[in-house]
Parts: structure tokens; sequence; C-alpha cells
């Protein structure tokens, strides 16, 4: 029987490069690894690992110093993070508080983020006069990273600076909704925005679109998110619950990874100049350029187009780098354990390295070839996701193992 990915692994074991010193030590394999891309893109293979964290703050550190990126942007909500990034630009507040609202889906608890925050601050403090400051984003809107409810509320918030009677007067008129402005996906039976019938629907949105019109002029990013955030609640039909099944979440899928990518070529094209530089951090699940499928039982599901995908065409030749990152061992999750021996996760790990990069865009065809033939997988993350065929990415971040962020 044919060991598999033998032609991969004989090939990476003289082309990676192993972690197993600073960055600053790897500058020149670094930067011709990172070229002229504008976007860098990392997929962590796991929510609340240590090590893709680690490894996002110290690349985006270096990348910072070495290569003048200027910004990151996070899977976290877009409304909620306009108060991270005054936080790094000087503003009041205290870290804790600031990381706690502003990171979203619960992955602010993760010190890493809080490290991330602080480091942005304390660069931006002491940068030269005249020099650029770093820039903090979120790019989603779905209640997973930031509730549509919060969007609104914000949204309010800033109307209420500039116009206080108007803010009155939608405040008063979506009272009587306020309770369905999100959709509890996990719920047996309808509840939130579920419930509401096409009327009320229609009140939302056309308060909503006042909200944002009149914001706009004061705070575009705000307006952005508001109308996204309604967007995204416009895709459940009436009377949808869990219970009726995954499918009739997925026109609300489909349309977050849609704005996280629009949003993403919103920061490249309108905020950053022309040469600015960022660093995306997402799950691989998000960031891979290839189809993505689910497992749910004994039944794989595609997923609708992932952000990657839109990102791969709204992006220039070159301009996109998409980093994604495999895991030998996830101890994170013990029921997961130890890649199979004989999976592309299971032989990477045959080669010793704690963590290493390589680079596929320089891979022969025939390692190619192996890495294609068929659906890859992912060890790690349950669901377990699986891309097809291959992996979507430019450059495997493997690590031996995924300990537990906190």
């Amino acid at each position: 029987m044919k060991t598999p990915y033998t032609r991969l692994l004989e090939w990476t074991r003289d082309n990676c490069l192993p972690l197993d010193r600073s960055l600053d030590a790897l500058e020149a394999p670094l930067r011709a690894l990172i070229g002229n891309a504008r976007l860098v893109s990392i997929g962590e293979g796991l929510h609340g690992a240590r090590e893709p964290i680690e490894f996002r703050n110290a690349l985006f550190a270096w990348l910072v110093e070495r290569m003048g990126f200027c910004a990151i942007a996070l899977e976290s909500g877009l409304s909620a993070g306009l108060a991270i990034d005054a936080f790094v630009q000087g503003g009041t507040g205290e870290l804790e508080d600031v990381v706690g609202s502003g990171i979203t889906s619960g992955l602010h608890r993760y010190p890493q983020q809080a490290g991330l925050v602080r480091w942005m601050r304390a660069f931006n403090a002491e940068r030269p006069s005249g020099g650029k400051p770093l820039s903090f984003y979120g790019i989603d809107t779905s209640p997973l990273s930031g509730s549509p409810a919060a969007a609104i509320e914000m949204a309010l918030a800033v109307l209420q600076r500039v116009d206080a009677k108007g803010a009155a007067e939608l405040h008063q008129r979506l009272e009587p909704l306020r309770p369905c402005l999100g959709v509890e996906r996990t719920s047996p039976e309808p509840r939130g925005y579920t419930t509401l019938d096409e009327a009320q629907r229609d009140a939302v949105t056309a308060v909503v679109e006042g909200l944002a019109n009149r914001i706009e002029p004061y705070a575009e990013d705000a307006a952005r998110a508001v109308r996204q955030a309604e967007s995204y609640l416009r895709q459940f039909e009436r009377g949808w619950c869990a219970a009726k099944g995954p499918s009739g979440a997925w026109p609300s899928i489909a349309i977050s990874d849609r704005q996280k990518a629009e949003n993403v070529e919103h920061l490249l094209r309108q905020r950053l100049a022309a040469s600015g530089r960022m660093l995306l951090f997402s799950h691989l699940g998000h960031a891979s350029t290839l189809p993505v499928s689910i497992a749910l039982g004994a039944e794989t599901v595609a997923l609708p187009e992932m952000m990657g995908s839109h990102l791969k065409r709204l992006c220039a030749e070159g301009e996109l780098l998409t980093i994604g990152h495999l895991i030998g061992d996830n101890q994170c999750q013990p029921e997961v354990g130890v890649a199979p021996a004989d999976s592309l996760e299971g032989r990477l790990a045959t080669l010793g390295h704690d963590a290493l990069l390589l680079d596929l865009r320089r891979a022969p065809p025939e390692v190619l070839e192996e890495l294609h033939a068929e659906p890859h997988r992912l060890h790690g993350q349950l669901p377990v996701h699986q891309l097809s065929p291959g992996l979507g990415i430019d450059v495997i971040y493997f690590t031996r193992q995924a300990t537990p962020a906190r």
C-alpha cells in the first residue's frame, strides 16, 4: 500500500522554514515569503488555541516593524472593533474593558488578545512624529461575531451625539421590536427576528436605513455595520429554528462571508493608503480560497462560498497571501487528540519541528498533485471541516500541537 504524501514530505524536509528562532533571525526567508502582498490572511485551525494567536501577534509586530504594515483585522464584530481602534489611537478606557467589549464571540477571553491591543497602543504612543499609526478593525456583523442589536445600539449612540431629537424618534420607533433584533441559531423553536412578519421586518429595515443615512456623514463604519447587520437578519425565513435543519442558516452564512470580504476590500481600498498593508486573522474555514464543507453526523454538507473565495476574486494578482494553520495534536479537545498517522498533519508531525512554514507556491507539480488528489479533512476542528480539493492556501503554518490559549 502506498504511503500518502511521500513526495510532499520529502520536498518539505528541504524546503520548510522551521520556526525555532525569533522572526528577526528569519528575516530574509520571511521577506521572500511575504513578498509584495498587501493582505496577509492567516486562517487559524482552531479557535482558542495558543499557538496561532501567539504566532499572529509575533508576525504582526514583525510585519509592522520590518515591512511597514499598518493595520490588523480580526474575525470579530465590526461595530465593537471601533472602540478598540479608538483605544489603540490613544483613547481613554481600561484595557480589559475595551478588549472585553471590543473582541466578540468570546474570543476576548484569551490573554493574547489584550497583549495585541496593548502592544498596538504602545507602538502608536511611541511612533516618530509623522509616522503612520496602527489601526485595528473588526470585519464581522453576524450575531456570532457582534450582534445586529449591538450595531444598532452603537449607531443610535452616534446619532444621539449629533442629533438627540432624531435619535429619540428612531429609538421610540424601534423599541417594540428591540427584543427581536437577533437570531438564536441553536434554539429548538423560532425566537427573535425569525418570529417577525413581513410588515415588522419592513419596519426594522426602515428604521435601520434612516439611522444609517443620518449617521453616515459622521461615522461611516457605524452606518456600514448597521446596514450589514440588518441585511444579515433578512436572510432568515420566518419561523426558522435549529430544529428545522441547518440549511435555513446557509443564506445568512453566505451573506456574512461575502460581507467580511467586502469589509476587508473596503479597508484596503478606502481606509489604508494606496500602499497600506494589513494582516487579517480568521478561522481557516473562512480564509481558505477553496470550497468548504462540514461533517454533520454521517453527512458532509457543503457550505456557501466563504470569505477567502470572495477575497481571491476581489484582490489583484499577488495582493493576497493566505497562510493556513494545520495541527498535529489538538490538546485543546482531548477527544480529537493526535492526527492519524497517514493524514497530512500526521505526516508533517514526523518531521520533528514544533512549528514550521511551508510555501506551497514553490512546490513542484508532483507535490501539488499529491496535495490536490482528494479533499482534505482538517484535523483539530469540530465539526470537521473539509477543504476541496487541497487546502486553498499559499503557505502552510504547521504546529505539532495546539494547546489552550488560557
